[in-house]
């Protein structure tokens, strides 16, 4: 993010530095409250997982439009969240213990802004959640 947000202001393009802002913030807030919910009661509620996931493919969809890559990006976020989304239903079919189908949405929620970066930051956040 750091890069789109860099490439973004240097460029002067306000649309898509406004927008990664805004996903970001949104990320923010809802891993937050995520966060706090799951040690307290462990489980992810949908209106915020949900929130996370409409509203960043929202936001960074806008980002496309204003992204000189924006098909790139576009089929890297819907592809990141397919891919997340996947991955992390057959680790719960095959566990059924520790995750559950809130933890399914959130990868997909995840996958979404991670896919959005690049497929490289994809793998990266997999590698990463698993560590």
């Amino acid at each position: 993010m750091p890069n789109v947000l860099a490439e973004a202001a240097r460029d002067g393009n306000w649309l898509l530095l406004a927008c990664a802002v805004a996903a970001l913030g949104l990320f923010a807030v809802c891993a937050v409250v995520l966060t706090v919910t799951d040690l307290r009661e462990h489980r992810l509620p949908n209106e915020w997982t949900g929130m996370l996931a409409a509203g960043g493919g929202v936001i960074l969809g806008l980002g496309c439009l204003a992204s000189d890559t924006g098909w790139t990006r576009f089929w890297g976020m819907i592809g990141g969240g397919a891919v997340y989304l996947a991955l992390m239903l057959v680790l719960h079919l095959l566990s059924r213990t520790g995750m559950g189908m809130g933890d399914v949405k959130l990868g997909g929620a995840l996958g979404l802004y991670a896919g959005w970066l690049g497929w490289d930051h994809l793998f990266g956040a997999i590698v990463v959640a698993f560590v």
